[in-house]
C-alpha cells in the first residue's frame, strides 16, 4: 500500500525477547523496550506471527508486517 509510511518513522529498536519466555516475561520484555512510551502510541513492524504475540504481550497499539511497512 503506497504511502503507507507518510508520517510514520522508527524511533527506536531492540533485541528480540526470548522464545522460550512465559507470557508474564515476554510481557516485561516487550514493555522494557518502551522506554517509558505508552503501549497504546506504538506500533511494531514485524515479520513473524511471533511478533503478532509480541504485540498482544506489550498492549501495543498495532502490528505492521516488515513488508507493507517498507514497501
Amino acid at each position: 500500500m503506497p504511502g503507507l509510511r507518510a508520517g510514520l518513522h522508527i524511533d527506536g529498536a531492540g533485541r528480540a525477547p526470548g522464545l522460550t519466555l512465559s507470557f508474564p516475561a515476554l510481557r516485561e520484555a516487550v514493555r522494557g523496550l518502551l522506554g517509558g512510551v505508552p503501549g497504546d502510541r506504538v506500533l511494531l513492524v514485524g515479520d513473524t506471527a511471533l511478533e503478532r504475540d509480541w504485540c498482544a504481550a506489550g498492549r501495543l497499539a498495532g502490528y505492521i508486517p516488515a513488508d507493507r511497512f517498507f514497501a
